[in-house]
């Protein structure tokens, strides 16, 4: 099992795992950080939003950068690593 998980996620491209990685670290501490304050649903619709928003900002300020295009696998990459990370942040 290990060997394929390892296999599967050796053939992302290292891009898009610092996407995921980013987007992790940010949406768990929001959630973490929010969640007393406003409840644990809420903390995680606002964690997803706020990171997702980031993440989509950034790549639409790079995509003005010369030889840069706008990718929309870094934002599923974003995705991903936001949900997870929130999702972490409640276990």
């Amino acid at each position: 099992m290990y060997k394929k998980l390892i296999t599967l996620v050796s053939k992302i491209p290292q891009d898009k795992l610092l996407h995921a990685d980013v987007c992790f670290v940010i949406s768990f501490f929001i959630v973490k950080a929010i969640s007393p304050l406003v409840g644990l649903i809420a903390s995680l619709v606002i964690a997803n939003v706020i990171t997702i928003l980031i993440g989509y900002l950034k790549e639409k300020k790079d995509s003005k950068e010369p030889d840069n295009v706008f990718d929309k696998t870094d934002i599923i990459a974003d995705v991903v690593g936001s949900i997870i990370g929130s999702l972490f942040a409640i276990v």
